[in-house]
């Protein structure tokens, strides 16, 4: 009997050995996991955010957790383009992500909420201004030139001469008529993702003018809610990324130009103190 109280108590000490094994196995992998996921993100927010923005993007810290389908964002700015003094364009201190784990193996990755809290943006006045300018390279080029007038409207564009009429083929009665080719919207290469919520608030506008000799006034930024990103068309993760991005700063943009009175009212009293 005390042998096979032994042989029991072996096998048992045995099988718990192996479960912890596997559990610390399991911890290292999903560790390797979040740090690979991590760099693989922070590495794809700065090379494919500055190639939106036409600015330099550094962030400071991302964790991803593929289990719990967590992303965390800390510190990430976003620099100014060219020929502008001040420092960064915008600086978000937390974005938390939420998505499905699942997706990841799927076609389409779906995103349940994106949380930016306490966005700053400084608004650089200018012609253009520095949002302006970093909305002109999220729209493109051709969104650029009908801003600068080097398009036409369409209303003044040429019309094309008709071609004169070609002269009837005769029909020949063996021939099959070709089918006709149907054009289809071109998808994006690689996953497509579906963005349910998007939500920026307590944000904060700095207004920057040479005028004001180094100082910004502050201009508080509208709760901005966005939803279903990429749901009636596939679309790629760089252009929901650029599609957020042009929303806020369009807000941006709209609050400053709401707030045209207050702001000369402030530049005003600001003048006045550094004179007196």
């Amino acid at each position: 009997m005390a042998k096979d109280g032994k042989k029991c108590w072996c096998s048992r000490h045995k099988i718990w050995t192996a479960l912890i094994a596997v559990l610390i196995l399991l911890a290292v992998l999903v560790v390797c996991a979040e740090l690979f996921l991590g760099n693989l993100v922070k590495w794809g927010v700065t090379t494919y955010g500055s190639d939106l923005t036409g600015c330099d993007i550094q962030v400071e810290k991302i964790r991803v957790s593929p289990v719990t389908g967590k992303i965390e964002l800390r510190n990430l700015d976003v620099g100014n383009p060219e020929g502008f003094k001040t420092e960064k364009a915008i600086h978000l201190g937390e974005v938390l992500v939420s998505f499905s784990p699942l997706s990841l193996l799927k076609k389409q990755i779906v995103v349940h909420e994106v949380l930016v809290t306490n966005p700053e943006i400084t608004f650089e006045m200018g012609m253009p201004s520095n949002i302006g300018k970093i909305l002109e390279n999220l729209q493109g080029e051709e969104a650029k030139a009908e801003e600068q007038g080097k398009l036409p409207p369409a209303s003044e564009a040429p019309v094309p001469q008709a071609a004169p009429p070609a002269q009837e083929a005769v029909p020949d009665s063996n021939q099959t008529p070709a089918p006709a080719v149907e054009k289809e919207e071109e998808a994006p290469a690689g996953k497509s993702i579906l963005i349910e919520h998007v939500q920026i608030a307590d944000g904060k506008i700095h207004l920057s003018a040479t005028i004001l000799g180094g100082k910004s006034l502050p201009i508080p930024l509208p709760t901005i809610h966005l939803h279903d990103i990429g749901k009636e068309k596939e679309t790629s993760a760089e252009d929901a990324v650029g599609e957020v991005l042009q929303k806020m700063l369009g807000s941006v943009v709209e609050t400053v130009v709401n707030s045209a009175t207050n702001v000369k009212d402030s530049i005003v009293d600001g003048l006045k103190k550094l004179f007196n």
